[in-house]
C-alpha cells in the first residue's frame, strides 16, 4: 500500500519549517533534536497532506509581530498564551459526540470545532507553522470522564514542559515539574 508523496510537498515543508525556525525570536533556543521532533513534521497522523504552513504561519503570524520586542517575546509559553488570547475572541466548537482517532488535517485551524484531539491538532498546526515547538500528549482516561483527553505541551527555553489547551477558556500555560 504505497503512498506517493510529491517531492515539491515535502521540499515546500521543510522550506518553511527552517524559515520559521530562523526567524522566530525563541528560535535559537530551539534545538535542532527539537525541532526535528517538534516544528518540522508535515503531518500529525493520517490526514490529507497538502501545503498548510505558508498559509497558517500568514494567519497568525502578525499576532507575534505585534508583541513588544522584550524578553517575553523569547518565552514560547508567553507567545501561546497571547496566541491564545486572540484565537478565543471568536467561538471555538467542542463536542465529544465526533471524537475519533481520524485527523482532520490542518484545515481544523478554519473550522474550530472538534473533539479535544482535534483542537490539539489545531494549536499543533499553528505553533509548528510559526516555529513553536509543540506536541500532543494524551491521557487514556480522564479523572472526571471514563474517555480519553488530549493536550498540547510546548518546551520552553528552560527546558521545562508547559501544557495547554485551548479548550480551556482561561487560555493559560501551564508549567509541569
Amino acid at each position: 500500500n504505497d503512498v506517493f508523496i510529491d517531492p515539491d510537498f515535502l521540499i515546500d515543508n521543510i522550506d518553511w519549517a527552517f524559515k520559521v525556525w530562523r526567524e522566530q525570536p525563541w528560535g535559537k533556543n530551539v534545538s535542532f533534536e527539537q525541532f526535528c521532533e517538534y516544528v518540522l513534521p508535515y503531518r500529525v497522523g493520517n490526514e490529507e497532506l497538502y501545503s498548510w504552513r505558508e498559509k497558517i504561519y500568514n494567519q497568525f503570524h502578525p499576532i507575534i509581530n505585534a508583541l513588544p520586542n522584550d524578553s517575553n517575546k523569547l518565552r514560547p509559553e508567553y507567545v501561546v498564551t497571547v496566541l491564545m488570547d486572540s484565537i478565543l475572541r471568536d467561538p471555538v466548537y467542542f463536542t465529544e459526540e465526533i471524537s475519533s482517532q481520524v485527523h482532520v488535517g490542518p484545515r481544523i485551524v478554519d473550522t474550530r470545532g472538534g473533539s479535544c484531539l482535534d483542537m490539539s491538532d489545531m494549536m499543533l498546526y499553528i505553533c509548528r507553522a510559526l516555529g513553536i515547538p509543540c506536541g500532543i500528549d494524551y491521557m487514556p482516561m480522564r479523572g472526571n470522564n471514563n474517555a480519553p483527553h488530549f493536550i498540547n505541551f510546548i518546551e520552553g527555553v528552560d527546558g521545562d514542559s508547559y501544557y495547554f489547551s485551548i479548550l480551556y477558556r482561561m487560555g493559560r500555560v501551564f508549567h509541569c515539574e
